[in-house]
């Protein structure tokens, strides 16, 4: 049988936590956050380095009482008061992007009016460096993007050809305001124990559409290390899974380093997020709907071959791999709510309370209970569910978690990726063709 909604475990197809470590409340989630620009900067230095300057302390076009200047038009200054010394120095100008707003995911561009520029180091509001690269034409790039509402404090050197160095310093500060991402849910969830099938998947609020900058910004760390890749399920949900089944014992960090990240619909990330979780025994149930037989292994071992009845024709169970996505002890199953009958009055109709249902997919396919069932092992009779005598559904009740593996054989139609967690379904060259980086992680 099926039934449909009965679980109420967020948006995601498992379930899901809210940014602050918290079980997600259905229709709520925390925001992840989002960024309101700043004015570009540029600084222009003597031989001798000047005290740095907050784009807001001074007017643009004016200068300080020293040898530096701030403006906010994104060029230049002329020296105050050069000395001799200085004339022959370069100056050098740091904006922080074209456009004259300091977007977090842009970079900076350092410039000098004679020589070249030797380098650049950048600080956050903590003193620590921010790593990153200077290209030759003076931009330099974050090694991932800037957080929003943070400042950052620039040193750039600069070198004349006749061997005279200026070195300036300029701070900017990223805002935050807006629109801001939002974290749906994210599956699993921090500190959990699940099975070798389970995905790791991150459903956003939103559509993405800068989709490849997003997936950058979501690294999986495994010990032992697996080689595994994301795959957008939807413009709002993606998929991490390896390329084989997690081994038991994995120990899984994942970091969501969103803060200052676009998500290309006008908003920003404002936060960064990370989860742990551990991969627990390995338990895998193999269904032969032409022998009406259900196999159980746990870690490689043969624990069970058992009788079992699946969808009648029409009704048919779905075939491919299911993964486990979470069970109750008892749920009402009626034929309306999959849309099978809704008349009590109809010889197909049914309203029935059914004991230890560990669930496949959100349409309502679950492995459970049947005491009416008397072709159990003999023939198949039910509207989609996986039938199985009451001692046995109690034993498989409580062996099942979150992420073990089932797979229907011999079915006429296979689960779809997105019901539940059907992503084992694909082929690795498919899984890999959903990803939007198209690269094994």
């Amino acid at each position: 049988m099926k039934v449909w909604g009965v679980e109420g475990t967020g948006t995601g197809p498992g379930h899901g936590r809210d940014d602050g470590g918290r079980t997600t409340v259905r229709g709520r989630a925390r925001a992840l956050g989002l960024f309101v620009p700043m004015l570009t900067v540029a600084l222009a230095a003597s031989a001798c380095s000047g005290s740095a300057h907050q784009a807001s302390e001074m007017p643009a076009g004016t200068t300080s009482s020293g040898s530096t200047s701030v403006v906010t038009s994104g060029a230049s200054a002329p020296l105050a008061s050069a000395s001799p010394a200085a004339a022959s120095a370069p100056v050098v100008s740091v904006s922080t992007n074209d456009s004259g707003k300091a977007y977090p995911d842009r970079p900076l561009h350092v410039t000098a009016s004679s020589g070249h520029v030797t380098s650049v180091t950048v600080t956050d509001e903590g003193g620590a460096a921010v790593p990153g690269t200077l290209a030759g034409d003076g931009t330099w790039t974050p090694a991932r993007t800037f957080k929003v509402s943070t400042t950052y404090s620039v040193t750039a050197v600069a070198e004349s050809d006749g061997g005279d160095s200026a070195q300036s310093h300029l701070q900017f500060t990223t805002l935050a305001a807006g629109r801001r991402i939002t974290i749906a849910s994210i599956t699993p969830l921090d500190g959990e124990t699940v099975g070798v099938g389970l995905p790791i998947s991150v459903v956003f609020m939103h559509s993405v559409e800068n989709r490849a900058e997003v997936e950058r910004q979501l690294t999986v760390d495994a010990r032992p290390a697996v080689t595994g890749a994301w795959h957008w399920i939807s413009s709002t949900r993606v998929d991490y899974r390896p390329q084989w089944y997690w081994a038991s014992g994995t120990h899984v960090t994942l970091a969501l380093n969103l803060n200052g990240v676009s998500d290309g619909n006008g908003r920003w990330g404002a936060r960064d997020l990370s989860r742990s979780f551990t991969i627990g025994s390995s338990l895998v149930a193999v269904v032969n709907i032409k022998t009406h037989r259900m196999t159980v292994t746990r870690d490689g071992k043969l624990l069970r071959n058992l009788p079992t009845g699946t969808g009648k024709p029409g009704y048919d169970t779905w075939g491919g791999t299911m993964v486990v996505l979470g069970k109750l002890p008892v749920v009402e199953m009626d034929s309306c709510s999959v849309h099978i009958a809704c008349d009590p009055g109809s010889p197909i109709y049914y309203k029935m309370k059914v004991n230890d249902d560990v669930r496949l997919t959100p349409s309502g396919t679950f492995v459970h209970a049947a005491p009416w069932d008397y072709q159990i092992g003999k023939a198949n009779i039910s509207h989609g569910c996986i039938h199985l005598r009451v001692s046995d559904a109690a034993w498989f009740y409580g062996l099942a978690k979150l992420g073990d593996v089932v797979t229907v054989v011999g079915a006429p139609h296979q689960v779809a990726v997105d019901n539940g967690f059907g992503d084992w379904n694909l082929s690795w060259a498919q899984w890999l063709a959903g990803s939007a980086l198209h690269t094994a992680a």
